[in-house]
């Protein structure tokens, strides 16, 4: 399955904790991934949901990765 995460310049990912507050995190495993079928969800992510602390450690590409479900 093809999942989308934001990656950012200095090789961090963004992640949500458990209060759904943006956070970066340093492992993929860790990071948001978003279903292809939710595609515009990671770009609305990247467009207005980081907040201005994080920015600096910005810009954030939108990466893809092929999850295999065992």
């Amino acid at each position: 399955m093809i999942c989308y995460y934001l990656k950012g310049k200095n090789g961090e990912y963004i992640a949500r904790d458990p209060t759904g507050r943006i956070k970066l995190v340093s492992d993929l495993g860790d990071a948001l991934l978003v279903p292809e079928i939710e595609k515009k969800k990671i770009k609305a992510i990247q467009a207005n949901n980081i907040p201005d602390v994080l920015k600096k450690f910005g810009p954030y590409e939108i990466c893809e990765t092929d999850l295999q479900m065992h």
